[in-house]
Formats: structure tokens, sequence, C-alpha cells
């Protein structure tokens, strides 16, 4: 029988669970919470969940736009109108379905500067 300690770091509470592995079952042997308001424990804390966010947001966004093609076609409106709106996602980060993840410097300037 092998045991493991996991521990869940959030904003407010850590959570603490002593398990017993035992032929696939986990049991637990132990499990709470401990609250805290050490502010220099938070800021340890912070940059992964910014990494978590952003991971789990990465992975949405291009469905989203998939999802926004298939349903806009789906409506009849006609392919050169949903390239531009596609293209207006990409002010808010969103990744156009049309474009490869190579882009030349002059479109990368143009970019900058011009509002689409």
């Amino acid at each position: 029988m092998s045991t493991s300690l996991a521990i869940d770091f959030g904003s407010k509470y850590i959570g603490i669970a002593l398990v017993a592995n035992e032929d696939g079952l986990n049991t637990p042997l132990f499990a709470g919470t401990l609250k805290y308001e050490n502010f220099s424990l938070n800021k340890k804390v912070q940059p992964r969940a910014g990494i978590r966010r952003t991971r789990r947001t990465r992975k949405t966004k291009k469905a989203r736009l998939h999802r926004l093609k298939i349903s806009l076609t789906a409506i009849g409106i006609p392919a050169d109108r949903i390239v531009d709106i596609i293209r207006f996602s990409k002010r808010r980060s969103y990744k156009s379905l049309w474009d490869s993840d190579e882009i030349s410097e002059k479109e990368s300037k143009q970019g900058e500067d011009e509002i689409v």
C-alpha cells in the first residue's frame, strides 16, 4: 500500500489530502483545508494561476472561431464577409483559421499600426 500527499493551492485556502493508493483505488486517509491571509504566499501562487488561465483560454479560442465560421456559413453569410469578421476578431487576440503561423515582418508592422 502506498500513500501520497496532495496539495491544492487556492487564492484563500490550501487543500491538503493524504490518500492511500491500493489496488487502483484511492482512499482518503485525511482531508483538510488551511485558510491563510499571507500575502507573500499569495504572490507566489498568482503566477501559476495566470499560466493556467492563459492555457485554458488558448485552448478555447480556435474552437470558438471554428464554431463562429460554421454558424455564419449556416445562416448564409458569404465567405468574403466571414473573412472580414474573423479578421476583426484578431484585434481581440484570436487566431484566424485562414492564417498560417508565419507572417512576414511587413505584415506584422502593418497589423500594429492599422485598424482592420
